[in-house]
């Protein structure tokens, strides 16, 4: 829990920054070409979006909710980005044998695409709920996030994957 002596400072660096990073990251990974720069912001944005789920879900584990701010905020109910979360948990945040090998489990574009718009919706009525002296602090906008075609490169997961450890570890010339 965090101390109430240090809720504005928080909720001005830090969730500011979890959502200026996951607004970054995702507009940097629509933009990249380089398929290891895709992937760095990809995986950027998987754990900026990570943090922001569990904030405005309130999840008991996290030091920071959203409830910590306002008791009017109600985080949104139902499993709608849950599974979305559990990708990232999965593929991203943990190094286990548990990751996902099936294309149909692992973590797309498209699911990007899903949790950000959830998070900025939440984001939105978390911010409608504040009071002083957080409202007047906390300003996240509306921010457009690009649009582009890509299921990260228009390849699956596994190709990916292989074109980053070939980008790292060129084949050797005998």
């Amino acid at each position: 829990m965090i101390r109430e002596d240090e809720k504005l400072k928080y909720l001005t660096e830090h969730v500011m920054y979890e959502l200026c990073m996951l607004r970054h990251s995702f507009n940097r990974m629509a933009e990249a070409e380089d398929v290891l720069d895709r992937n760095a912001f990809f995986e950027s944005f998987a754990i900026h979006a990570r943090s922001l789920y569990w904030f405005l879900i309130n999840k008991k584990e996290s030091e920071v909710r959203a409830l910590d701010y306002t008791k009017t905020y109600r985080p949104p109910k139902g499993p709608k980005v849950a599974s979305i979360n559990d990708r990232i948990n999965e593929q991203v945040a943990h190094f286990s044998s548990k990751r996902n090998v099936e294309e149909e489990r692992k973590l797309n574009y498209r699911n990007c695409q899903k949790i950000a718009e959830w998070i900025e919706k939440y984001i939105a009525l978390f911010a409608q709920a504040l009071a002083e002296p957080f409202v007047s602090h906390f300003k996240p906008g509306k921010h457009e996030y690009k649009q582009t075609s890509i299921t990260i490169q228009g390849a699956t997961a596994s190709s990916i994957t292989r074109s980053v450890i070939s980008a790292m570890y060129p084949p050797q010339k005998s």
